[in-house]
């Protein structure tokens, strides 16, 4: 099982960095913290159960995340009803402004409200795969090179973390890429796997 996520970035005008050397993490990070807005799009398959008393079931979802340093985020999720199959879409709005989180649930007619505090926004900044927090935990975990390949037609260039450190306590077994395009040095693809346990697995 696997999550990939794929990014999408506005940016403020940039000189294209020289790319001769090879990508540098570090510039990419540079590079992506200069962006006003971006968006990525998210596969996710969870398998397994939390606790062995819970029936081992697969989980599909599919997500499309906005992050704005001027308005907040927006994440849109759709996630399989598990009885009847049928598609059911949760949107959340988080408001840095007014430190608030918003979430809508059309099919059900609901709505929640929640104040935020300072570090709960920042924690779920973490949370939601943010790919400024990705790669500032990759940089701080032992990472190798994985050489030039092509994604959805783009030259990248690879990164591959499997330090435990980067899961934060959260996994027991994990291992991280992330392809970096070569002229944009601005992530492409992120993929995931990881084990939390002997019972799950994402």
């Amino acid at each position: 099982a696997a999550a990939a996520v794929i990014f999408v970035a506005v940016l403020t005008s940039l000189r294209l960095l020289d790319n001769k050397q090879g990508v540098v993490l570090a510039d990419v990070l540079a590079r992506i913290e200069q962006t006003r807005a971006f968006m990525y799009r998210m596969e996710m398959t969870m398998t397994g159960s939390m606790t062995s008393a819970m029936p081992s079931e697969t989980q599909e979802i599919q997500s499309t995340m906005i992050i704005s340093n001027e308005y907040g985020m927006k994440w849109e999720m759709n996630i399989p009803d598990p009885n009847t199959g049928k598609i059911i879409t949760t949107q959340i709005y988080i408001l840095p402004d007014q430190k608030m989180m918003l979430s809508l649930m059309p099919e059900q007619k609901k709505y929640m409200r929640r104040e935020l505090d300072d570090d709960l926004l920042a924690r779920m900044r973490k949370e939601n795969n943010d790919p400024r927090i990705t790669i500032k935990r990759i940089l701080d975990c032992e990472y190798v090179e994985l050489g030039r390949s092509v994604v959805d037609g783009k030259e990248v260039e690879g990164f591959e973390t499997t330090d435990p450190k980067f899961s934060t306590g959260m996994a027991e077994d994990i291992k991280v890429k992330l392809w970096v395009d070569v002229e944009t040095w601005l992530p492409v693809l992120w993929e995931m796997d990881m084990k939390m346990n002997e019972r799950m697995s994402m």
